[in-house]
C-alpha cells in the first residue's frame, strides 16, 4: 500500500556494439510441455509511478509517454489464467489519475480469449467525461482459422447508455487530435447505444445509435 516508484531516463550516448556471431544467434529449441500461468488474486493499492525521459522534450498538454506521473493506482485482478490457448480473468477494479488530467474512476470486466469463444462481460468504464457499459461475445469454430471463416463468426454485442467524452481522447492522444483539427470538439460527448446479434455474414442490428457531434 501507498507505494511510489520513480524512473528517470537520463540523456544517452550511443556506443558501438561488437558483431554478433552466428553461434550466438542460433535458435534455441524448447521441447518443454505447454506452460500455464495462474494467479488467484493480484492487487495494487494507492500506487504512484513517475517516469521521465530527458532525451525527449515534454509535451505541454495531454498524456506524454516520455514524461508520465500516475498517482493513486488501484488494481484488483482475480482468477487470472494465461496459456497459449486461453487468457481469462476477472478484473474487479482498476483506477488511476495522471498529471495530464487523464483519469479512470472505474474499470471492471470479466474477460475470456479462447479456442472457440472470446468475450468481455459486465464491462464498465467510467471517467469524469465518459461512461461505457458493454457485453461482447464472439463464437467461432477455430481461432487459428478465424480470418478464413470470418463470415461464420457468431456475434452478440450490447453497448447501452454509454457515451465517449472527446476530452478523454484529446488527453490520451493530444498530437493526433490536434493534427486532425478536432480541438473544437474537445467538450463534445458522443452517445453510443448498439445492439447486434447473429453471424457476421448475416448480422441483425437491432439498434445502432451514435449521437452528439453536431447534427449526427
Amino acid at each position: 500500500d501507498d507505494t511510489k516508484a520513480v524512473v528517470h531516463l537520463f540523456p544517452t550516448t550511443i556506443k558501438a556494439t561488437p558483431p554478433v556471431t552466428e553461434e550466438e544467434t542460433a535458435p534455441v529449441v524448447d521441447e518443454s510441455a505447454p506452460w500455464k500461468l495462474g494467479i488467484k488474486e493480484f492487487a495494487l493499492n494507492s500506487i504512484d509511478v513517475k517516469f521521465d525521459n530527458d532525451n525527449v522534450k515534454a509535451l505541454t498538454f495531454g498524456l506524454d509517454p516520455n514524461h508520465i506521473a500516475f498517482t493513486d493506482i488501484n488494481f484488483d485482478l482475480k482468477d487470472f489464467q494465461f496459456s497459449p490457448n486461453v487468457i481469462r480473468g476477472n478484473l474487479e477494479g482498476f483506477s488511476f489519475k495522471e498529471k495530464s488530467g487523464l483519469q479512470v474512476d472505474k474499470f471492471k470486466t470479466y474477460f475470456l480469449y479462447g479456442d472457440q469463444t472470446t468475450f468481455i462481460k459486465d464491462f464498465i468504464l467510467e471517467t469524469p467525461n465518459s461512461k461505457f457499459d458493454a457485453n461482447v461475445t464472439l463464437n467461432y469454430k477455430d481461432v487459428n482459422k478465424l480470418s478464413e471463416h470470418l463470415e461464420d463468426t457468431s456475434v452478440d454485442v450490447l453497448i447501452k447508455e454509454s457515451h465517449l467524452g472527446l476530452r478523454d481522447v484529446y488527453l490520451a492522444m493530444p498530437t493526433i487530435f490536434e493534427e486532425a483539427g478536432l480541438t473544437s470538439l474537445t467538450n463534445k460527448n458522443l452517445a453510443v447505444d448498439i445492439k447486434a446479434k447473429g453471424v457476421v455474414g448475416d448480422l441483425s442490428i437491432e439498434q445502432f445509435l451514435l449521437t452528439g457531434l453536431q447534427s449526427t
